[in-house]
């Protein structure tokens, strides 16, 4: 299972409706990871999250999942 810091990220993406980004386990024929993917999650449950377009992620094919941190475009604090 993922630990804490993991569900504690998809439990704030979820319900702060905040983007994360998610590199997930798969590797090209060089052992390099695809490109990272920025997405809401949409819903989860303890074995998967939906992001965008409705996708099934299994929790398990996830490497590293983060919050994606806002931009204040407008200067202002």
């Amino acid at each position: 299972s993922r630990g804490l810091g993991d569900v504690y990220k998809r439990q704030t993406a979820y319900t702060q409706n905040q983007p994360v980004n998610l590199q997930l386990n798969t590797v090209d024929h060089n052992n390099q990871h695809f490109a990272t993917i920025t997405t809401p999650i949409l819903g989860y449950n303890e074995a998967t999250i939906v992001i965008a377009n409705h996708q099934f992620i299994n929790i398990n094919d996830i490497q590293h999942i983060e919050l994606v941190r806002s931009t204040n475009w407008t200067g202002n604090q």
